[in-house]
């Protein structure tokens, strides 16, 4: 038992031993695994701390992707928090395009299974991205199994923008390098301007760089040179040369203010506004503009473009100027040693020049020292002057050669040579080699020949000069006594001229005066000289005078003014003429033109009387035919009436002949004014395109039952070059025309008459022949007389007034034309009728005959017809033509009552038929009154004054058409007509 006991003492020792060495050892164990835990935890703080410190980028990512880890930087770059992060995936952090590109850089690291580098754009918070060099290392596990990725991310923007910048910069250094190349070829300015253009370009590696040359007309910089990708935007775009928005960018400014000027960024500076659209179709952001000086003055502009902003920064912009800088000093010594050469090429010239007037001068010429005289050179004239050769004259003075005959002279111009520079006008003789002495005169300078101090000498021979001064010496005494003699015949001369004679000076003061006329004189002869002309005379002529001096000094030649000037008998009249002499002088010449300005005038009241004369004719023919035409009128209208009521009966046969008669006395009224017109001068002639065929044709109907009554032919023809349209008076060409075949067929009992129209040349040609009784050379030379027929039997057989061809003469005339006649007794006449031919390009205006009655019963049916009328014959025949034709007569007695009827009914009438001269309101004021009252009612104008005044002042008072006394019914039909609108067809 007690071995048991023991036994168990000692199992029960060992496990209380056991159990304390347990517990000794977990106490143990405890403590170092609580210092290691302290010790882990001290060693994750201090690689947090670390990793969270550490500049770059820190991040843990598993097998999917996911983030466990990343440090501060990182959350600050993408702008999240920490927790923001961890625990998601790239797609929940960025693109996904940007994602998908983390996730195969993440991918390729897993696969290599080893560290992998690559750069990256990281994206940031601002939507900024940043270049990162990125570290990607597959972590591992204690078991070296893969678990996932480490990524460390260096910042790299800085870094490669210093390199870019470094490489624009020896970029730039090359481009000075390669410019300074170009400058010592020396190629001209233009281009040396393309070539640094293009180095900057090629070397610069900038996409448009161009020199900018002012053009003062325009105001703008212009290229001078230009190279790039974008060098169409050059010459697009306009800088001007003035503070305007278009010369606000760098360009401009550097050109005005003379530094360097530069644009950072299109797109934010205000100032490229005018060519931001134009910059960005060529992708340009940023500009500089670098002026060229040269002495200081800035000559052109170097502009340089960049695709990217904010692209020149200060060490470019200073490389840049330093480059247009090179250009300005380039241009500056190209310029000088272009003026280096032109004054080394001008003074090889002024040397040549020189040297060649030198030998070739007709002047004796010599170079000598001024030490000792002695010549070092003499030009051909010296030698030929002065009989020596060359050899004999160099290295010798002209002491040594004997050439002054006048030592002292000699010495004096030396003297003179020595202190002043130079010497002139010294006259002496000189002695030539073969010892005949000459007059010359000497003039020397002195002069820097390289080293030496010379003398230029001059020598020219006076000899001949010195005897022709003492011949002309003798000349001018024996014209002094010749002049002497003129002026004594010039004084008689002036005595016997009735003028009045003034030499003055310009201002008008009397220096010499010639008269015979004293009793001319304003003033005594003897107060005349030093006084001026015009303060002798009265205010009104003194003007005159001072004006015709003041025309003379200006130049404008001879001035020539009428005057008068009161004397005791009476005003006396006078003309001056004033002339410029050659010495600045004035010459007047006063004639008293007093007896021509009284023939003048006697002349004048001659030329007024016969003036009113002729007014007083022509008065008194106008009236003469008023008083003829009214009763006359009332003659034709009764037989014209008388003739229609008897138609078929014997008594029809007298009315017609008083209508003949009638006709006839008409006809002489009217030849009798065209006459008196004609005579006054006061015959309008027009000119107007007319068709002469139409012309023609329209007088031989005027003739042609006249012509077939006698039983006689009438024919006419026209060549077929004759043109359709000639510029002429219609009017007056049917009245020669129309007088012509009426004599025709007065004279020619049987026949024919032929009337030929053509050309001859520049001549339009009109013949009428006949077959008549014919005339001889004295009848002829009678025929265009006025008032004179080719003998009395002629007048007593044929009747007439002997007006008829003068009148178509001086109608011709007046025309530019001329009437001509070829006639033999027997044998018939043929008259020629020249006329200018001008071809009218305007359709010609045919001439109508006149207007045959209508044919319908009563033409005027319906026509409501207001007839002003005074004389009680016309009232009667008037009313009685009109009504005969259809019309409604109302008849007033003047003008006042014919106003009075459109009053009352203002649309009671279709026309108004008006005389013109009527007691208490006459045609024209009552015309002028029924036009206010009723402006759509139309006047016609009737009188007995045949004159186109007339007939113009008719139709200014507003009446549509006129016609005259005696009145031809069917014509006033015509026009009644007309202006009613009843000839319209229907």
């Amino acid at each position: 038992m007690a071995a048991e006991h023991g036994a168990v003492a000692f199992w029960l020792a060992v496990a209380v031993v056991l159990g304390l060495l347990a517990l000794l050892w977990g106490l143990t164990m405890r403590r170092i695994v609580a210092r290691r835990t302290r010790e882990l935890v001290d060693e994750r703080q201090r690689l947090h701390t670390l990793v969270s410190t550490l500049p770059d980028l820190v991040w843990l990512k598993d097998l999917q992707g996911v983030y466990r880890f990343c440090n501060p930087a990182l959350a600050r770059l993408l702008g999240r928090s920490e927790a923001d992060i961890v625990g998601h995936l790239d797609l929940d952090l960025t693109s996904q395009a940007r994602a998908e590109a983390f996730r195969r850089n993440d991918l390729a690291a897993l696969n290599a299974e080893t560290p992998i580098r690559v750069e990256q754009s990281m994206p940031s918070a601002g939507d900024e991205n940043g270049l990162y060099e990125v570290i990607k290392t597959p972590l591992r596990d204690s078991t070296g199994r893969v678990i996932g990725v480490l990524g460390v991310a260096r910042d790299m923007s800085v870094q490669r923008a210093a390199e870019r910048r470094l490489i624009r910069i020896n970029r730039l250094y090359k481009v000075l390098t390669e410019v300074n190349g170009l400058i010592a070829a020396r190629p001209d300015r233009r281009q040396l301007f393309q070539q640094v253009c293009q180095v900057v370009v090629d070397d610069g590696g900038l996409p448009l760089a161009w020199i900018g040359e002012p053009d003062p007309v325009r105001r703008v910089l212009r290229p001078a040179g230009c190279a790039g990708d974008a060098s169409a935007y050059a010459d697009e775009a306009t800088l001007s040369m003035d503070d305007v928005p278009q010369g606000r960018g760098p360009g401009g400014r550097a050109f005005r203010e003379g530094q360097p000027r530069v644009a950072r960024d299109f797109g934010s500076n205000d100032a490229m506004s005018p060519w931001r659209e134009l910059a960005q179709r060529f992708g340009l952001a940023a500009a500089g503009g670098f002026p060229i000086k040269v002495g200081g003055e800035t000559r052109a502009v170097l502009l340089v473009y960049s695709r990217q902003p904010d692209f020149f920064d200060d060490e470019q912009v200073a490389l840049l100027a330093r480059l247009g800088a090179q250009l300005g000093l380039a241009w500056g010594a190209a310029e000088a040693e272009a003026t280096r050469e032109q004054a080394m090429q001008a003074l090889r010239q002024s040397e040549a020049r020189f040297s060649l007037m030198f030998q070739t001068s007709p002047v004796g010429m010599a170079l000598g020292l001024m030490s000792d005289q002695r010549f070092a050179d003499v030009n051909r004239a010296w030698l030929q002057m002065f009989g020596y050769v060359r050899d004999d004259v160099l290295g010798r003075n002209g002491v040594e050669l004997d050439l002054w005959c006048d030592g002292d002279t000699r010495s004096a111009a030396l003297a003179t040579l020595a202190a002043q520079g130079h010497v002139e006008g010294v006259e002496s003789r000189f002695r030539r080699q073969d010892g005949t002495v000459r007059e010359m005169a000497f003039a020397a300078v002195r002069v820097t020949v390289g080293a030496e101090d010379c003398m230029l000498c001059s020598f020219v021979d006076i000899t001949l000069q010195r005897e022709a001064t003492r011949l002309l010496a003798q000349q001018a005494q024996d014209l002094e006594q010749q002049v002497s003699r003129r002026s004594a015949e010039l004084n008689s001369i002036f005595q016997a001229l009735p003028d009045l004679y003034f030499r003055m000076a310009a201002d008008g003061t009397i220096l010499d005066h010639r008269t015979s006329r004293p009793e001319d004189l304003a003033v005594p002869p003897e107060q005349l000289l030093r006084r001026r002309m015009p303060d002798l005379l009265p205010p009104e002529a003194s003007a005159l005078v001072d004006n015709a001096l003041r025309q003379v000094a200006s130049g404008a030649g001879m001035q020539s003014i009428e005057y008068a000037l009161p004397f005791e008998g009476g005003e006396r009249c006078f003309e001056a003429r004033f002339l410029p002499t050659d010495d600045g002088e004035v010459v007047a010449v006063v004639r008293n033109i007093s007896d021509r300005r009284a023939l003048e005038q006697a002349r004048e009241a001659a030329r007024l009387e016969a003036e009113r004369i002729a007014r007083q004719r022509s008065e008194f023919l106008a009236t003469m035919s008023h008083e003829i035409r009214t009763p006359l009128n009332g003659i034709l209208g009764f037989a014209q009436i008388g003739f229609d009521q008897t138609n078929g009966q014997p008594a029809q046969a007298g009315y017609a002949r008083i209508l003949e008669s009638g006709r006839l006395l008409l006809g002489v009224v009217n030849d009798v004014l065209d006459y008196s017109k004609i005579e006054a001068e006061r015959l309008d002639i027009e000119s107007i395109p007319v068709d002469p065929v139409a012309a023609t044709e329209g007088a031989v109907a005027l003739v042609r039952d006249g012509a077939l009554a006698k039983g006689l032919t009438l024919e006419v023809a026209h060549s077929p070059d004759l043109p359709l349209a000639c510029l002429t008076d219609p009017l007056r060409l049917q009245q020669i025309l129309v007088n012509l075949l009426s004599n025709a067929v007065k004279f020619t009992n049987q026949g024919g008459i032929r009337v030929w129209i053509g050309r001859d040349g520049d001549a339009l040609v009109f013949r009428v022949a006949d077959t008549g009784i014919g005339m001889s050379d004295d009848q002829v030379d009678q025929l265009f007389i006025a008032f004179r027929q080719a003998d009395s039997s002629i007048t007593r057989r044929y009747g007439g007034t002997g007006l008829g061809l003068a009148i178509s003469r001086r109608l011709a005339e007046l025309m530019n034309g001329q009437l001509a006649v070829r006639s033999a007794p027997g044998r018939g006449s043929e008259f020629e009728l020249r006329l200018p031919l001008r071809e009218a390009r305007l359709p010609a205006v045919p001439l109508q005959p006149p207007a045959t009655a209508t044919p319908a019963a009563q033409p005027l049916q319906g026509l409501r017809l207001l007839v002003a009328e005074d004389n009680l014959v016309n009232q009667m025949v008037i009313e009685q033509l009109l009504t005969r034709a259809g019309a409604q007569v109302q008849l007033a007695r003047d003008g006042a009552e014919a106003v009075q009827l459109v009053a009352d009914a203002p649309s009671g009438f279709d026309a108004v038929l008006m005389d013109v001269q009527m007691p208490v309101m006459d045609g024209i004021e009552a015309t002028r009154r029924i036009a206010a009252l009723a402006p759509s009612l139309p006047v016609v104008g009737q009188t007995a004054h045949a004159m186109p005044e007339e007939r113009a002042q008719c139709l200014a008072c507003g009446m549509v058409a006129h016609v005259a006394k005696p009145i031809e019914i069917d014509r006033l039909i015509a026009t009644l007509r007309t202006v009613t609108g009843a000839a319209r067809p229907a």
